[in-house]
């Protein structure tokens, strides 16, 4: 594998593989009723040193290199037996293993015999964020949660500063110390809230309206399932997206939750890269829906939607929803006394509860989006009418043809009567 391509730290697997092939390589020069000795040194240096010789025939001085690449076999058999023959791939094998931790390994003859010698840095401080992966499961323990190179110490809710401009996460996980490991991990770039169970994590849903809820299956009271039937059946929060994560790997389980609407089911051990991937799509995906919302240019389901598509049937409510809320604002649009709140009542939510599940469906506040739809109904109305600018602004709800003009601007990034001469070219071309 190519080292670009492999992110690890501290990989056991591949560490693993490295001290087997030196092993089976001393037995295999080794004559029998020789001996093989395995050490294993930590030196002050943030170093360690894995040795293992032997009392075999040795390696001719010029081979002692050249035995690390690739199909190369040393000339030392001790008999003309081909059985056991080896491929010639294992030392380089182990070498391409050990460069990737940033190592060194190589062969000196002894007296009798020949030592191989593994020299690896064990300190985090020898390893940037490039060398870096780290895998989740159950059976993360406590101490473990500061090995990782860049995670501090975790934090509470309640000491965590929020960045605006990022994502905010709720983890749901009974495993104290695998959810504060990923706590630290996404902390990175998103606000993250955690919850240790699911009645607390419903309360942290209400309390934040996160933008994507990432929760384990199996907890005690409320479980994962259980959490995301509640989530998808209550309108305030059904929108938004949920990541099941679980030790379960039988097909049932999984199709059982997809059907039930979770958009990713990750089994444990998994990586925290991949858990970043599927977060960033699933943001990706909510922004595309966003952007359609606002411009209110959805795409209308020419199928009529089965009660068992859930998933299906959660989108058209949601469009549904900013489509409704599009018409009354259009049916206000120049109304003096229109009222935000109004929408809310309308609708049949709270002031709250409206505020936050608009602001997940369009990515704006109430009264950015009126501004939006002001903004394009004026756009529509210099593009096909000859009123004058001043009248259009007035008739959308825009009492300052000044500050009219700035959001125009903003906006379509030219002044409205640059709008109508470029769309007039356009159409006489």
């Amino acid at each position: 594998l190519p080292k670009e391509h492999v992110k690890m730290w501290c990989d056991a697997e591949k560490i693993g593989i490295v001290v087997n092939n030196l092993i089976n390589n001393a037995f295999k020069y080794t004559q029998e009723g020789g001996t093989i000795c395995v050490a294993l040194e930590a030196h002050d240096n943030g170093t360690c040193r894995i040795r293992v010789e032997d009392n075999g025939v040795g390696i001719p001085e010029s081979q002692l290199v050249k035995i690390f690449e690739r199909f190369s076999q040393a000339d030392n058999k001790i008999s003309d037996d081909t059985t056991h023959a080896g491929t010639g791939i294992g030392l380089s094998l182990s070498k391409e293993y050990v460069n990737m931790h940033h190592g060194r390994i190589w062969a000196e003859n002894l007296e009798s015999g020949v030592a191989f010698i593994v020299e690896m840095p064990t300190d985090k401080e020898h390893f940037g964020n490039e060398d870096t992966e780290v895998y989740f499961d159950d059976s993360t323990a406590e101490n473990n949660i500061v090995q990782a190179p860049g995670l501090a110490e975790h934090v509470s809710d309640k000491k965590e500063e929020i960045n605006d401009d990022a994502p905010t996460l709720l983890l749901i996980e009974d495993n104290i110390d695998l959810c504060h490991m990923l706590q630290l991990q996404l902390k990175r770039k998103y606000n993250v809230f955690v919850a240790h169970n699911g009645e607390d994590g419903l309360k942290k849903i209400y309390q934040y309206h996160p933008d994507v809820i990432i929760t384990d299956l199996m907890m005690p009271g409320i479980d994962g399932m259980e959490l995301l039937s509640r989530v998808r059946h209550d309108f305030i929060i059904s929108h938004i997206p949920v990541i099941i994560l679980t030790a379960k790997h039988n097909d049932d389980t999984k199709t059982h939750a997809i059907t039930a609407g979770a958009n990713a089911y990750i089994t444990k051990p998994f990586s925290s890269e991949y858990l970043m991937a599927r977060i960033h799509q699933l943001l990706e995906e909510q922004r595309i829906f966003q952007r359609k919302m606002v411009v209110h240019n959805t795409v209308e389901n020419k199928q009529s939607v089965s009660k068992d598509e859930y998933e299906q049937h959660l989108v058209k409510k949601d469009v549904e929803f900013v489509h409704k809320i599009h018409e009354i604002i259009e049916q206000n649009l120049n109304a003096n006394d229109f009222n935000i709140d109004t929408i809310a009542e309308t609708i049949g939510l709270s002031r709250s509860a409206f505020f936050k599940k608009l602001k997940s469906l369009t990515g704006l506040a109430p009264v950015n989006l009126v501004k939006e739809v002001r903004l394009s109904k004026a756009a529509g109305l210099i593009e096909t009418t000859d009123n004058n600018i001043t009248e259009i602004a007035y008739s959308v709800g825009f009492h300052d043809a000044g500050y009219f003009g700035k959001c125009f601007r903003k906006k379509y990034g030219m002044t409205p009567k640059e709008y109508r001469k470029e769309k007039t070219e356009s159409k006489n071309k």
